[in-house]
């Protein structure tokens, strides 16, 4: 196929609202064959687990690759709006039970749509059957439930199409080639957007920093204010990326007389058009009063606090630091091209945005909060990476190990049996994701699953989890700590079902568990920036409310600093993480003495925080 045609047919599949006919286009030049024959409509006929979030669905027909493997292509219609952005798992489980019901389907190809259309979800969900050898020694497939897999595009009338172009274009270029379902897995990769965006995010980050060094006005404000040129350079493309989450979420350029979620979509880039038509400079006139005069301004003087005279529309304050000025804005002399935000801004436009970090079983081929700390690894040199410890631990391997350091220490605190512990946190993370934990609805309650605690022991584990204190001596960007919150927040989500029956409040959960258990330090400024970044934007992923709350201030929570040799001075105390001696015992002596070092250090931290922040 053309590679202008193929552009075309891409973009006039994922840029526009759901069109069935297009949709079946691009699959038939997508995969070159597959049986028409096999296509049937559900009539509305869903399963009483699914009937909250499946409205009908149908089966445009069956591919089977060249190695025998066999994929539906499906179109599943959702109930309403947001199901499609919060009900992951139960799309995922949906499918998963569709195709092992279905002949044991290997894979599927689908098509979520929302009621109106405009935004929709192009999946693609592979199965992982279990085999077992039964008593007459003839292998089926294991009755358990195994969960499946689904990586996802995000696509529709706000979306660019940019990504999924650069991911089907291999496949589509032969015109008679049918690939194999590993090679329509990879067209889902997100490594290679990955690497996408972190080469064009470094040419951006080498691209500013080269402008603010040749820039005489920058020059004489940094010499001023004490500013450092990488560090303002990490914090204004971190303020800009940002800015892309939540204009994502719609709460940017609001109207009046709308609520928030229903803003511009593309606020930046309207605003930088509007720029050039009253030339004006973007950065003086626009971006600087938005940071530091309408992000960080609660303008709680005015009838409606939220809406900006100088934007004309709705825009929150955020608090939180991300948008405190680091100089006198107001009365600065510093002038900042046009030139340098139009390719940024160009560059972003480009990628797909969510707020909700991936999950193992769940992935958005797009750019999400967690590709932040990729971005930051990547920024630096390999031999600063290596003299600071600056290393990517991959998703999985961060969920397994806040896992197991839960588990562990509810092990240890409650003195509850292992395995009910472990049912707990595996039961939580596989079943009861928030998005099917629903009010008195006896198929999920864990309290007609295997799952089962006594009554004290449900408010112990309860209370152990609202008390507990994690601190990560070397953050990073983040990973280990907002992995270490969802498993929090999800664990004390389930023990609430046993207490009464409810699921509390996701954003106010996380929010007090940000404020109350999380900590963190590290030696590096800018990955200290990315951490914050990445916990305020785990809070906006479940903010559902009226009225937007500010964002926790997290100076006195994720702070910079050496936990290897310095102290933290908190009055007249001074507070030792790590003591120089440990260094000299064997490496299990080592990790056992600073387990309870820790211990001390956080009775200590907690008790002189509060005198902080009070």
């Amino acid at each position: 196929m053309d590679r202008n045609f193929a552009m075309k047919l891409i973009k006039d599949t994922f840029q526009y609202s759901f069109d069935k006919e297009k949709f079946i286009y691009f699959i038939k030049n997508l995969l070159n064959r597959y049986d028409e024959s096999k296509a049937f409509y559900s009539h509305d006929y869903i399963l009483k687990d699914f009937k909250e979030y499946i409205k009908t669905f149908e089966c445009i027909g069956t591919y089977v690759d060249p190695e025998g493997k066999k994929i539906d292509i499906l179109i599943v219609y959702l109930q309403k709006e947001t199901v499609l952005q919060r009900a992951r798992t139960a799309q995922r489980n949906f499918i998963a039970r569709y195709l092992k019901s279905c002949d044991e389907k290997d894979a599927g190809l689908i098509a979520f749509v929302s009621p109106q259309e405009e935004d929709w979800r192009f999946s693609f969900v592979k199965m992982e059957y279990k085999l077992e050898k039964t008593p007459k020694g003839d292998v089926k497939v294991k009755e358990e439930f195994t969960p499946a897999r689904r990586y996802s595009f995000l696509v529709g009338k706000n979306e660019s199409s940019h990504t999924a172009q650069s991911c089907f274009m291999p496949i589509l270029k032969n015109d008679i080639y049918h690939p194999k379902l590993n090679e329509i897995e990879e067209a889902f990769s997100i490594e290679k957007v990955t690497k996408e965006f972190f080469k064009e995010y470094k040419n951006l980050f080498d691209m500013l920093i080269k402008e603010l060094n040749d820039n005489h006005s920058f020059k004489i404000e940094a010499a001023k204010s004490n500013i450092n040129t990488e560090n303002f350079a990490k914090i204004l493309l971190g303020q800009i990326i940002f800015l892309y989450f939540l204009q994502k979420k719609g709460w940017l350029g609001v109207p009046a007389n709308k609520t928030w979620g229903e803003g511009d979509k593309w606020f930046l880039r309207h605003l930088f058009e509007k720029s050039k038509v009253g030339s004006k400079n973007f950065f003086n006139d626009y971006l600087q009063p938005l940071f530091y005069d309408t992000l960080n301004n609660p303008r709680s003087n005015m009838v409606d606090p939220s809406y900006s005279p100088y934007f004309k529309s709705r825009i929150p304050f955020l608090n939180g630091g991300l948008f405190e000025p680091k100089y006198d804005w107001e009365n600065s002399f510093m002038y900042i091209d046009d030139k340098i935000f139009e390719k940024i801004l160009d560059v972003f436009d480009l990628y797909n945005f969510t707020v909700k970090e991936d999950e193992p079983l769940d992935k958005e081929v797009a750019v999400d909060p967690e590709m932040l700390g990729k971005v930051f690894e990547n920024l630096l040199e390999e031999n600063l990476r290596k003299g600071k410890g600056t290393y990517y631990t991959p998703r999985e391997i961060v969920h397994y190990m806040c896992q197991e350091s839960l588990i562990n220490y509810l092990i240890t605190e409650s003195k509850i049996n292992e395995k009910s512990i472990r049912k707990l946190i595996y039961w939580n993370t596989i079943i009861a994701k928030k998005e099917i934990i629903r009010e008195n609805e006896s198929n999920i309650n864990p309290k007609n699953k295997s799952l089962s605690f006594w009554e004290g022991e449900v408010k112990q584990l309860e209370k152990i989890l609202k008390e507990i204190k994690v601190v990560d001596p070397a953050c990073g960007s983040g990973a280990f700590l907002v992995s270490m919150l969802q498993e929090i927040v999800r664990a004390r989500q389930v023990l609430r079902l046993f207490i009464n029956g409810k699921k509390i409040n996701e954003y106010k959960l996380k929010k007090e568990t940000i404020q109350n258990c999380i900590y963190g330090v590290d030696i590096d400024p800018g990955a200290i920036e990315i951490a914050k970044l990445r916990l305020w934007l785990s809070l906006i992923v479940d903010y559902e409310v009226e009225e937007i709350e500010p964002l926790p201030n997290l100076d006195y929570k994720i702070m910079q600093g050496n936990s290897l040799i310095e102290e933290l001075i908190l009055g007249d105390t001074s507070v030792k993480l790590f003591d120089i001696g440990l260094l000299k015992i064997n490496q299990q002596e080592r990790i056992f003495l600073i387990i309870k070092y820790k211990k001390i250090y956080l009775a200590i931290l907690k008790l002189d925080i509060k005198l902080l922040e009070s």
